[in-house]
């Protein structure tokens, strides 16, 4: 989405339409995403007609897409992890694998201790997220129960329109239950009114057991060759040595070396040509524009000194002085 949305961008400048598109493509009903369609067509009617030929709907708009997201509407994992290690990638390869190393063993860290102080059975940002759809949630008139215990029709006081909401396959019409994975209003207040626990009918890698088990596991320096004997105490005395074993050994060894001698099976580097000039840090136009923003930087504008117009100098002026 975010490339999309640059793309549609240097296309057509409005910013309006930069914001319909965020808003058709987080659409889970087909009702709103229509209604964001014609707002955008209302605007500039070559843009619509631009877009859905450059990017069919099923492939980011929500409601149109096969699968789950869970909220998330990009897909670049490696270009955000690409982007916090940036320290790293000026260093040689053994530095920078171990600078990464570092930094992940850091990440975990900080991910323990982040749900210490969290009670109850899910995560602190999905608890916020249902403490804010509790509250329209209550304003929803009284479900009807048209399967008992699994059912229910919801009808909204705001809009008027009905909503299914079925508790056994954990799903509901506006579908806003499938794409973020926990109950969306109109199933809380079903919920709710049955006195049910909410934390069962969200998904289980929402929970924080799973969540702590996700960071559970350690990344191990490379310096430590058994880590078991590092927390069991001291070590065990040395076995006192076997000349038959030894001998055997030898043999193994030196017939393992005449192999590697007669075979010459040494690993040599690539040949790599190194490119002329130095290595560009920014791939696109936009992450040039990204990071001068960040920066805080702007490009000086070129002024004429004899006629005082913008855009070029007093070497290559053709307009009469001033």
């Amino acid at each position: 989405m975010r490339h999309l949305h640059e793309n549609f961008h240097k296309k057509f400048k409005n910013p309006d339409l930069g914001i319909l598109l965020w808003q058709a493509a987080r659409a889970t009903t087909e009702d709103v995403y229509l209604d964001a369609i014609k707002k955008m067509r209302d605007i500039n009617e070559k843009a619509v007609d631009w877009l859905l030929k450059e990017a069919e709907p099923q492939f980011w708009v929500e409601c149109y897409f096969g699968g789950n997201r869970y909220g998330h509407l990009t897909s670049n994992i490696a270009e955000s992890f690409n982007s916090t290690i940036l320290t790293a990638h000026k260093q040689p390869i053994l530095a920078m694998l171990e600078t990464i190393r570092q930094q992940l063993t850091d990440w975990l860290t900080a991910r323990r201790l982040l749900e210490a102080k969290t009670l109850g059975a899910l995560v602190s940002t999905v608890l916020n997220q249902l403490n804010e759809l509790t509250k329209p949630a209550r304003r929803y008139r009284r479900a009807r129960e048209s399967i008992p215990g699994v059912l229910f029709e919801i009808t909204s006081h705001e809009t008027g329109r009905q909503y299914l909401v079925n508790l056994g396959l954990r799903t509901c019409s506006c579908r806003a239950w499938q794409s973020t994975g926990y109950p969306c209003g109109h199933a809380l207040s079903v919920i709710l009114t049955r006195q049910l626990l909410v934390q069962d009918y969200a998904e289980s890698f929402f929970t924080l057991d799973a969540f702590r088990k996700t960071y559970n596991n350690a990344i191990i320096p490379p310096s430590v060759s058994d880590l078991g004997a590092m927390t069991q105490g001291p070590l065990p005395p040395p076995q006192p040595a076997n000349h038959a074993d030894e001998s055997s050994d030898e043999e193994v060894n030196s017939h393992e070396e005449d192999e590697d001698d007669s075979e010459d099976g040494s690993i040599l580097p690539p040949t790599v040509r190194r490119q002329p000039g130095r290595p560009r840090k920014e791939r696109t136009e936009a992450e040039k524009e990204r990071r001068r923003l960040k920066r805080g930087t702007v490009r000086r504008i070129q002024k004429c000194r004899l006629c005082r117009a913008v855009g070029h100098s007093q070497r290559t002026c053709k307009g009469p002085p001033i």
